[in-house]
């Protein structure tokens, strides 16, 4: 079934408004005096198909719903991410002052924040089979997940190798 109208506008399943229009205005036919096999077969068909995508298309604005979530999920980890990264540059590159401004430890507290988008990245891309997305679409999804596995990576490094610097992190950020 195209998702788009013939002069390229959305179609009801491309904006999620088929069901209701389906509710909203398909008659209903008494079909007890029609015997030809043909048509029967052919208003089967139909209504099988339309049935079918009726019945299919919460599924697909869910999938699509998730998809942006994770873009949504990818926006607040750019955040973090330079939020991040500036606390590096600006911050523990000249002092060896152990706690930030608001009495969290300097090296963990911030990674922790980014790392819980990480996994929430994981955990919705989990969700998610890339194989039913549009190629574009995968392309863009692919590319957050890999982004957000390399990020981990090197997010863990950096902490490791931060905490040989500024040491008792972990019991600052529980005292």
């Amino acid at each position: 079934m195209p998702v788009a109208l013939p002069n390229g506008q959305p179609g009801l399943l491309a904006k999620g408004e088929l069901g209701n229009a389906v509710k909203r205005e398909l008659p209903l036919y008494d079909m007890d005096g029609v015997h030809d096999p043909e048509l029967l077969m052919a208003l089967f068909r139909d209504y099988t198909f339309l049935a079918s995508a009726y019945l299919l298309e919460p599924c697909d604005i869910l999938y699509r719903q998730t998809a942006l979530y994770l873009e949504n999920l990818d926006l607040v980890r750019g955040f973090r991410h330079k939020h991040w990264l500036f606390t590096k540059e600006y911050i523990i590159k000249y002092s060896n002052h152990p706690v930030a401004t608001g009495g969290s430890p300097i090296v963990t507290w911030l990674p922790n924040q980014l790392n819980a988008v990480l996994e929430a990245i994981d955990e919705a891309a989990g969700h998610l089979d890339l194989t039913k997305l549009p190629t574009e679409r995968r392309t863009e999804i692919e590319g957050i997940i890999t982004r957000a596995a390399t990020q981990r990576r090197v997010l863990a490094r950096e902490v490791e190798e931060l905490k040989q610097k500024f040491p008792n992190q972990d019991h600052l950020a529980s005292g």
